[in-house]
């Protein structure tokens, strides 16, 4: 049993070898988005709108909110001063630079991650929670907060069953399974 958690967009449920799709084949939706008055008319013209922060974990907008605020930061510098350039590897490659501000964001992120994943551990039981969508790239800089809220906030029992790794094919793992998918359906099919 394992969950692959794509940053804070979905997640892709699979139980004895089988991808568990739901009544509707919406299992895995993770984004809860509540639209502002600003975000509405957008969110309505656009069934399948997704908030950038949901695709890194609020990191971004974090670390453009602080230095906005006057916060002292490397992320400022490897992007020249262009806030609109930071992305998520930004604030990874700062942290791994060992900035401050830039470690306290990943860890107040990674934490906030390991609450999700200790909701899903206390709901579905899974042996593996792998991580990806990017912010794995932090390594253990993700990892060790992550583990720490998940012992936290989960259950004792589940939680010592359950294993968190990082997603090791990259950008492509989402595309491989789907292309695995497709190719074990053919040949149940034949």
């Amino acid at each position: 049993n394992l969950i692959y958690l794509y940053s804070d967009v979905g997640a892709s449920l699979i139980f004895h070898g089988n991808i568990y799709w739901g009544a509707g084949g919406s299992a895995g939706e993770m984004g809860i988005f509540v639209p502002t008055e600003d975000d509405y008319l957008t969110w309505i013209k656009s069934p399948s709108f997704v908030l950038q922060s949901a695709l890194d974990l609020g990191l971004v907008s974090q670390a453009k909110k602080l230095i906005q605020e006057g916060h002292e930061t490397a992320i400022k510098g490897l992007v020249n001063g262009n806030l609109d350039a930071i992305t998520m590897e930004t604030v990874i490659q700062a942290a791994q630079d060992h900035d401050q501000l830039a470690r306290e964001l990943l860890e107040h992120t990674a934490m906030q991650l390991g609450i999700r994943i200790a909701y899903l551990v206390n709901l579905l039981n899974p042996e593996v929670v792998v991580i990806g969508g990017g912010i794995e790239k932090a390594g253990s800089m993700l990892l060790e907060p992550v583990w720490r809220s998940v012992k936290k906030y989960a259950y004792e029992e589940p939680a010592s069953l359950v294993d968190v790794l990082p997603a090791q094919l990259g950008e492509n793992g989402i595309a491989l399974g789907a292309a695995c998918w497709v190719v074990r359906e053919i040949f149940i099919q034949a």
